[in-house]
């Protein structure tokens, strides 16, 4: 009864934002852990509240022993299942950069999420959650250079139309310029400047266009995209300043040295 009633206490306090007092009521339920599933659900949203305070190493610690847990129980809530804990360990291992592991975690979490979609009823976790943890997935694949199965990744998030498809449009660009295909690249980014005109990734987009254009030598087409970031974000994004000395360094390219200096002279009057 005491290990009962201190853990959803310490649900309750969790549900109030009250993390660090939850926390300790989670501590005093596993100093009786008759019922093991109640333990491994302890455990579970100790690792939640140390991740959610950066402390990702003993975030690792409660959910290895949750997930080693996890599995000899079906019917643990969709908020703290097995899914749940791999998504917020991926995390940890994301932040320590093991890639290799992170994908693990989120791919476990992305194929049991899918696999039980129809039973899922937080939407939280049906639509936003499963799509982070997609492009998560994707992400990991992206820092181990695994580009083909990044793309399918990203591909999947933009099909589901969820929160965060236009970055994977972004990253799916970034993948052809890495691959040497510079004209798809274009393409790609041109496309999501064109389609997303209000996507948080617009201003990368536009400054990525000007900066393949202009080493690719086609100094007339990199103005436009470097212009419009400069017109469209100014006093918005830090890559204004960037843009503004490319379009420096293409005006003297060109011999036009009065338009060059006016661009730099934009550059200090930013500072």
């Amino acid at each position: 009864t005491y290990q009962k009633v201190t853990y959803y206490r310490g649900i309750q306090l969790y549900q109030n934002g009250q993390k660090e007092e939850a926390r300790r009521y989670f501590n005093k339920s596993l100093e009786q852990p008759s019922d093991r599933r109640l333990a491994a659900l302890c455990s579970f949203w100790m690792g939640a509240i140390a991740n959610e305070a950066g402390d990702y190493p003993t975030s690792k610690q409660h959910l290895t022993a949750f997930l080693n847990q996890a599995k000899n129980y079906g019917d643990l809530p969709e908020e703290s299942n097995a899914a749940m804990g791999n998504y917020i360990q991926g995390y940890n291992f994301l932040k320590s950069k093991d890639y290799r592991t992170a994908l693990g975690n989120f791919k476990f979490t992305v194929d049991a999420l899918k696999r039980n979609e129809d039973r899922i009823r937080t939407d939280q976790i049906k639509n936003a959650l499963l799509s982070d943890a997609i492009l998560r997935a994707g992400d990991c694949h992206f820092k181990l250079n695994q580009y083909n199965d990044a793309i399918a990744y990203y591909n999947d998030a933009i099909n589901r139309k969820d929160e965060g498809f236009e970055y994977a449009l972004y990253q799916k660009a970034m993948i052809k310029g890495l691959q040497g295909q510079q004209t798809d690249k274009i393409v790609a980014l041109e496309n999501l400047v064109d389609k997303h005109p209000n996507s948080r990734f617009t201003d990368e987009a536009l400054y990525q266009l000007g900066s393949t254009y202009q080493d690719l030598g086609k100094y007339d087409q990199a103005i436009q995209p470097l212009r419009r970031l400069v017109q469209d974000f100014r006093g918005k994004s830090n890559l204004v300043n960037q843009a503004l000395l490319r379009l420096g360094l293409i005006s003297y390219n060109q011999g036009n040295t009065n338009a060059a200096t006016n661009y730099y002279k934009q550059v200090f009057a930013n500072n």
